[in-house]
């Protein structure tokens, strides 16, 4: 009859004998000694060390041979298979029904077809080549599963007859197999032990997408879709992933939830979707609760999958053999080694699940949508995502609930010590936090690299910016802060630098001091020529009276008078900081400043009779000086560059620059943190750049005065401008003549000679009679008064007559100074020529800022002033360059004018006959 393999641990001994003095001992007697001390020894290789193979035993083929190297196992039934050194196996032979029997080895009543090795160099008449080991199998020693088997069973010695029988007693042998099985035959000799990772492999990882931004996000309503969308699909997620972890897990749970508590989450998730609607203010709130969700659950799933730990092992799982190597065909694998809980310690990873299991349970019934607008703001040192969940702070959405207490649930390592007091948070108050939690920022944190901010959705923009910006100040925190705005409309970016100082501000101080002095020379030379006016008519340098008799020294005064209240309004209202001189929106100076150069080219035509310039007056610079223009001109780039620094502050532009903008509920050293404004300047979102992306604006400066320049000498200034006697129509008369008489007395004696000399003298007498027309027609004009300049409500437009009008003066100017016998008729010519150019230009300036502007042209309106304005000034030209250059310039300012104002341009041209 065939024995069966002994299993010590399948009926458990409850107690021993206990031997008294002088007591007859019985086999029973000391059998249960033996047995029972066995039996604890072990259980407690099972029950404290683990099962399985320990170490080593790993198997290799190779030349009709396999070496097994030296190891250790141990079996479910406590048996200890120790192999001390390698081992190498060149033999084989059957093992069959003889051998003690084995349940897994057994299929019914009939044993699997099994190969027993023989070790190299062991005599057995029974071995033969492992060559030859497929016997009728169809499989090599390659595709077989190796076991290693305890054979344990009795033996008995005794040799008995009929008549005697010598009781020797038997002996328990315990010998280890090394077996050879086909793979088909193996299955019974798989493990059977349960494993949490088992459980973890029916849990589903939960995956919270991320809401990317669109570049063309320009509404809270975009915003809070595309956040409801992620979020909404996040919690279908959940609830399929949680819906199953209490009754998987239940196991090991039991001792942690009293029922399952899964059940209970499903309801109070539904009821979170169900608040995603369009008006929800803290919608990125439950996005990063729903991450952190997912974060811990994912954990729990992952620390499942590394417990390989059983506690009280099944005994039947693998009571007498271990597989050392099976095969992937069949999913035989090598035993494992299961650990007893006992050999982890603190490090268990079971503790570990049940503690993030406890965690999802907290954080699912604490998490509330924080709703009051009355709450402060508050930085919080703490971890970044690149660390554990529960090393970051808790974040201020997850209030405290007595019945579970999520500070408690939060930080296993803290949990652990009794020192959960010690997590920072938002609500570390609530649950009493030690000081370095209730004052973090007061703490060290050179070993966090990340703050949370909260407490400021739902609060005006402009008061979260000054209040972040106060405690990154007052806490020296290498952090920014950075408003946007979610609009398309940059007109409504509020949250801006009040003045963004650049080299063209200073630029645009420089020019409005140069004008400032400009107009402050001129009033000073003002008043002293009235001075030196009144001494040239008091010595009778000049006489008093001009062409229409009216008193030069009174108009001086009464001109001059006008030009220093002018000057003295004007030069102010210039030498002010940019910001003062911004806050003059209706650009009053502007008109100032046309009054004061009216002023100054008034004084200078009413004097132009009596006088002559030996070069530029300061009167003659401010009423040439390009510089006023030159202000409008930058005050209209620096609106422009303003303008589209403001659309830079809108969220879809800002995105385009800054493509990496996330929302993290908070920043990381270095980064800055993007506040999201919506029309009615509440912040509602809020997002992270890991680097500093912060509006550059210069501090504005102080302004200080410019000292006057004085590098003309004063005296140069005064004999600018000299008086020259009135030339009245006597005076002209007699210079017409003394010319012709001149004349005369030039051409008579010449008249005699060849023919070429004659038409050389005679091309001479045309000049003469030419100069002598012009000068004619020079007194003709500078007896006329200049022309009064109309009214018009475009400022730029009224610079651009002022510098018409001022152009007009100078060329009546220099016709006049003509008249005088002392200047040089060539030299004469040429000025004149240079005054019509310069005045041609600014027609044509005029004309064409019409055109380009496309100026209301209908009576009565800017454009058709201007152009009536332009029309009567042709009149004043003469030479052929210049009508050539205002013809041109005529034409292609039609050419870009509306249809009305062309037609209106092309009269001018036809009517005052240009060609």
């Amino acid at each position: 009859m065939t024995t069966s393999i002994l299993r010590s641990l399948e009926n458990l001994s409850t107690g021993y004998t206990v031997f008294e003095q002088n007591q007859v001992l019985t086999a029973f007697e000391l059998n249960t000694v033996s047995v029972y001390l066995d039996e604890q020894d072990r259980l407690t290789r099972i029950g404290l060390i683990g099962v399985g193979i320990v170490c080593g035993l790993r198997l290799s083929r190779g030349n009709a041979r396999v070496r097994l190297s030296k190891g250790l196992a141990i079996t479910t039934d406590g048996d200890l298979l120790y192999l001390p050194g390698d081992m190498v196996y060149d033999r084989f032979k059957l093992y069959d029904e003889t051998r003690p029997k084995y349940g897994p080895l057994y299929v019914g009543e009939k044993m699997v077809k099994a190969f027993e090795l023989v070790a190299e160099g062991k005599a057995d008449p029974a071995a033969l080549p492992l060559a030859q080991i497929p016997l009728g199998t169809g499989l090599g020693i390659e595709s077989m599963v190796a076991v290693l088997l305890m054979e344990s069973h009795q033996h008995d010695p005794d040799l008995c007859t009929g008549t005697d029988c010598d009781n020797l007693g038997m002996d328990l042998i315990n010998l280890p197999r090394f077996l050879l099985v086909g793979p088909a035959e193996a299955g019974a000799l798989g493990a059977k032990i349960p494993l949490l990772e088992d459980a973890a492999r029916k849990l589903i990882p939960v995956i919270v997408e991320r809401p990317v931004i669109p570049p063309d996000m320009s509404s809270l309503a975009q915003l809070n879709s595309l956040y409801r969308s992620t979020c909404q699909t996040a919690l279908k997620r959940f609830r399929g992933a949680l819906s199953n972890v209490g009754a998987v897990c239940v196991g090991f749970l039991g001792d942690t939830f009293a029922t399952d508590p899964s059940p209970g989450w499903l309801p109070i998730l539904d009821k979170l979707g169900a608040t995603l609607g369009d008006e929800l203010q803290g919608f990125q709130y439950v996005y990063d609760f729903l991450k952190d969700l997912a974060e811990t659950h994912n954990a729990f799933v992952d620390t499942l999958f590394g417990d390989n730990v059983v506690c009280c092992p099944d005994i039947l799982a693998f009571p007498k053999h271990v597989i050392v190597e099976g095969t992937a065909e069949r999913a035989l694998s090598r035993t494992p080694f299961f650990p007893s809980p006992a050999t982890l310690g603190t490090t268990d990873k079971r503790a570990q699940a049940i503690f993030l299991a406890r965690k999802l349970h907290a954080m699912i019934a604490s998490f509330e949508v924080p709703s009051d607008a009355s709450t402060p703001i508050r930085i919080t040192p703490s971890a970044g995502e690149i660390r554990p969940l529960e090393q970051r702070a808790i974040p201020w959405y997850y209030k405290f609930v007595r019945e579970r207490p999520i500070h408690q649930s939060w930080n296993q390592s803290l949990s652990a010590r009794a020192m959960e007091s010690r997590n920072y948070s938002y609500n570390a108050a609530s649950w009493g936090g030690d000081a370095a939690a209730l004052n973090p920022l007061r703490a060290q944190i050179g070993h966090l690299d990340f703050f949370r901010i909260e407490g400021h959705i739902g609060k005006g923009a402009a008061a979260v910016v000054k209040t972040l910006e106060s405690q990154i100040s007052e806490n020296n925190l290498p952090i920014a802060v950075q408003a946007v705005f979610l609009g398309s409309d940059p007109t409504k970016v509020v949250i801006k630098p009040p003045l963004r100082y650049t080299d063209l501000h200073r630029f645009h101080y420089l020019l409005r001091n140069e004008v400032a002095q400009q107009v402050e020379e001129a009033r000073e030379f003002t008043g002293k020529f009235t001075l030196q006016v009144k001494k040239a008519v008091a010595d009778k340098v000049i006489s008093d009276a001009d062409n229409h008799g009216n008193s030069i020294e009174t108009a001086a005064t009464q001109k001059g008078r006008v030009m220093e209240e002018t000057a003295s309004r004007t030069a102010p209202k210039l030498r002010v900081p940019y910001q003062d001189y911004r806050k003059d929106a209706g650009k009053v100076w502007i008109e100032d400043i046309r009054n004061t150069v009216q002023a100054a080219g008034d004084f200078r035509a009413g004097l132009g009779q009596v006088t002559q310039s030996e070069f530029a007056s300061p009167i003659d610079n401010l009423i040439g000086s390009s510089h006023v223009r030159w202000i409008d001109w930058i005050d209209n780039i620096i609106a422009d560059k303003d303008k589209k620094d403001d659309e830079k502050l809108l969220l879809s532009k800002f995105m385009q620059r800054h493509p990496g903008l996330e929302h993290f509920a908070g920043v990381v050293k270095g980064g800055t943190f993007v506040l999201v404004y919506d029309v009615q300047n509440i912040v509602v979102a809020d997002f992270m750049l890991p680097y500093r992306a912060v509006e550059a604006v210069e501090e504005t400066p102080q302004e200080a005065p410019l000292p006057k320049s004085n590098f003309k000498p004063e005296l140069l200034s005064e004999k600018a401008i000299k008086f020259a006697p009135y030339m009245d129509r006597s005076l002209l008369d007699r210079f017409v003549k003394e010319r012709f008489t001149g004349f005369t007395a030039e051409l008579a004696p010449l008249w005699k000679k060849d023919i070429d000399a004659q038409k050389e003298y005679f091309n001479v007498f045309k000049d003469t009679v030419k100069l002598t027309r012009d000068v004619l027609i020079k007194n003709d004009r500078v007896t006329s008064d200049p022309r009064e300049l109309p009214a018009v409500t475009d400022p730029q437009l009224g610079l651009l007559m002022e510098d018409t009008r001022i152009r007009e003066h100078r060329l009546e100017l220099v016709r006049s100074q003509t008249l005088n016998p002392a200047v040089n008729p060539a030299e004469s010519q040429k000025l004149i020529r240079e005054a019509e150019l310069e005045y041609a230009k600014s027609l044509i300036n005029t004309t064409q800022y019409v055109a380009t502007s496309k100026l209301d042209v209908n009576p009565g309106k800017d454009g058709h002033v201007a152009l009536q304005y332009v029309s009567q000034g042709t009149n004043k030209l003469n030479d052929t360059e210049a009508l050539n250059e205002v013809k041109m310039g005529f034409e292609k300012a039609g050419n870009v004018a509306t249809p009305e104002a062309k037609k209106l341009i092309g009269n001018v041209i036809k009517i005052r006959g240009i060609r």
